[in-house]
């Protein structure tokens, strides 16, 4: 396969967290007159980093088929990263986590159950004041771990509130 070949292959890719979300509801639907039946070109924005790149998604059937860099976007100016370009491969990739799972069995056996949020929540709650109660609040660190995160500041705020200053952002 040659680089061409690559480029023009994942030009289908992109990133939106989910296909019904209220970004993409309150997304400008583009006019075009020659839009396919069912098919909607909807103005949005790419979520892989920071930067929030303008991105034109193609929705078709309820599902994003194509993403593409807007050329009105005054940063990205219509070009898309590599990172952004895969984002639709883990948009609908199996594997990907829909729900907290919680591990069943001995660690290592990759055997999982699906919990609700609550009991995500309340477990990690309860873990962290555990910790916080037998080791201190120092003992806990805290990182996005990703770099680039829209949400760095929550990072911030939850370990000042928490009492730990042991937090890190890649990015």
């Amino acid at each position: 396969m040659t680089v061409q070949e690559y480029l023009d292959a994942t030009d289908i890719g992109g990133l939106l967290s989910a296909v019904d979300t209220p970004m993409l509801r309150a997304g400008v639907v583009c006019s075009s007159a020659d839009q396919e039946e069912g098919v909607r070109k909807i103005k949005t924005c790419c979520r892989a980093c920071i930067a929030n790149c303008g991105v034109i998604a193609t929705v078709k059937d309820g599902r994003v088929v194509k993403l593409e860099g807007n050329p009105e976007d005054r940063m990205s100016k219509g070009r898309m990263c590599a990172k952004g370009l895969a984002g639709i491969q883990a948009l609908y990739h199996p594997n990907r986590n829909k729900y907290p799972l919680k591990r069943v069995g001995a660690r290592g056996e990759g055997r999982w159950k699906r919990i609700s949020w609550e009991e995500a929540l309340g477990t990690i709650a309860d873990k962290l004041i555990e910790v916080k109660r037998e080791y201190g609040a120092e003992s806990v660190f805290c990182s996005t771990g990703g770099g680039g995160n829209p949400e760095i500041w929550s990072i911030a705020r939850f370990c000042n509130i928490f009492g730990t200053p042991n937090w890190f952002e890649p990015g």
